[in-house]
């Protein structure tokens, strides 16, 4: 969950406001995401970033698209191309965008931009949708 300190404070309030609504403690998050109390507890006041994988799995426990952590992502059913809103998911040497609209819970589609020797990191993740699809451009 890398990015900027004003959006990670944004996407630790979103967090925080979805676990409250849905009346979960710190300690049934954790239970329900595998990830420790006091881990989720820095990620809520925005004091740690959250590994992809660990995002992924808290956003499944509070049945929460992923997508819907990022200010950016417009609201509708057509994502323009150009417009299209960036993600911070962490990893290195790449940039990453949500093609898909916030509220598609069938696929969600990212475009990543990976320099050689980039990557997301050591935590391997898969989104939370029915459908997984990846292609490769250009590179290997």
């Amino acid at each position: 969950m890398g990015g900027s300190p004003a959006t990670q404070l944004a996407i630790a309030a979103r967090l925080k406001a979805a676990r409250s609504a849905k009346r979960m403690t710190l300690d049934e998050l954790a239970a329900a995401s595998g990830v420790t109390k006091g881990y989720l507890s820095k990620v809520e006041r925005g004091q740690s970033n959250a590994s992809v994988a660990a995002l992924i799995r808290i956003c499944e426990a509070l049945e929460l698209q992923v997508g819907s952590l990022f200010d950016e992502t417009p609201v509708g059913e057509v994502v323009r191309a150009g417009e299209y809103p960036p993600i911070e998911f962490g990893g290195t040497r790449m940039d990453e965008f949500q093609l898909t609209p916030s509220n598609e819970r069938r696929f969600q589609v990212l475009m990543s931009d990976i320099a050689p020797g980039g990557g997301s990191g050591t935590d391997t993740y898969s989104l939370p949708a029915e459908v997984e699809f990846a292609i490769v451009l250009e590179g290997r």
